[in-house]
């Protein structure tokens, strides 16, 4: 009883001495209910305490006044009635901007019945409410990704620069000197050039994307993403091109064992492609969630009691 009394005293001294009033004193009254247990059951009023504004007796603006009267006439009740209103007043000005909400987030649907029960306790109590689903973690899933994509990453590296060097190399078995008769080396030169920027470019940008899986920043992978997209799109035209013409013009010199192989590598790299692009949506939705979280614990977004 005695931490409890010293406790509410001085919770409310504080609260007075914002608005440059000292609470002197104050009575509280404890009853025992039917398990024997100590409770506060008091109302804490003009009636319940001695204020004194600026800390001067001579202004106090509690119940003393009227039991200090020795004749009570009609002007001292008036006196009493507006040091009770000042103290209302006050007490308005000392009531806080209470934000709150209740927040519950559930790892799955079999937790929806516990937490009905909790919507229900915040229902009672008027507090604002909300019922979350959130995912289970992913964490292992997502590390495995992120592992498929670094791998990916350096194999594409590995590729291209082994592209880039023979490349090169075909470039320097070209003739130096061209007239004006040399269309098929004028056409060669202008195929490896195209191959060889295209293989500079998805070098890069490869880079790029590998830093951003390392980093797990998915907007260093998307241009990695439409690249990838535009290629693996690009060459399964020409493979089915490609095997159209062979097969119109019933073309021999093409073995089976040809389309096996450019079907495994389209494959391959379609497959690539879906495995960044599966943890650039992981770390997409993780972003998400983020942002989610961040909005439901921020007060800005919450109701007042005030």
């Amino acid at each position: 009883m005695k931490k409890v009394s010293i406790l509410v005293f001085e919770v409310l001294e504080k609260a007075w001495a914002l608005r440059d009033c000292a609470l002197i004193d104050l009575k509280i009254e404890f009853v025992l209910d039917a398990e024997g247990n100590i409770l506060v059951a008091d109302v804490i009023d003009s009636d319940s305490w001695r204020l004194w504004p600026s800390g001067d007796k001579r202004l106090m603006v509690d119940k003393q006044v009227y039991r200090d009267l020795k004749n009570v006439i009609a002007a001292d009740l008036d006196t009493v009635k507006r040091n009770f209103a000042w103290v209302k007043d006050q007490l308005d000005q000392l009531k806080p901007t209470i934000y709150h909400k209740v927040v519950v987030f559930m790892g799955s649907p079999q937790d929806k019945e516990h937490c009905n029960k909790i919507a229900k306790a915040a229902k009672d109590l008027r507090f604002p409410f909300s019922m979350e689903n959130i995912p289970r973690q992913t964490n292992f899933g997502c590390f495995s990704l992120k592992i498929g994509s670094i791998v990916t990453a350096l194999l594409i590296i590995v590729y291209s620069v082994l592209a880039l060097a023979q490349c090169l190399a075909v470039l320097n078995v070209l003739p130096s000197k061209l007239t004006p008769e040399d269309t098929d080396a004028m056409v060669s030169y202008g195929v490896v050039i195209t191959v060889t920027a295209v293989h500079a470019i998805t070098l890069s940008i490869t880079a790029v994307m590998l830093v951003g899986v390392l980093r797990e920043k998915p907007d260093l992978m998307k241009p990695w993403l439409v690249w990838t997209s535009i290629q693996v799109t690009a060459l399964l035209l020409i493979f089915v091109f490609w095997s159209t013409t062979n097969i119109i013009n019933h073309s021999g010199e093409s073995s089976l064992i040809i389309y096996v192989v450019e079907f495994l590598c389209l494959t391959i790299r379609f497959y690539m492609l879906m495995l960044v692009a599966s943890f650039y949506k992981q770390l997409e939705e993780g972003s998400d969630e983020t942002e989610k979280l961040r909005k439901l614990i921020n007060p800005e977004t919450w109701y007042s009691s005030a």
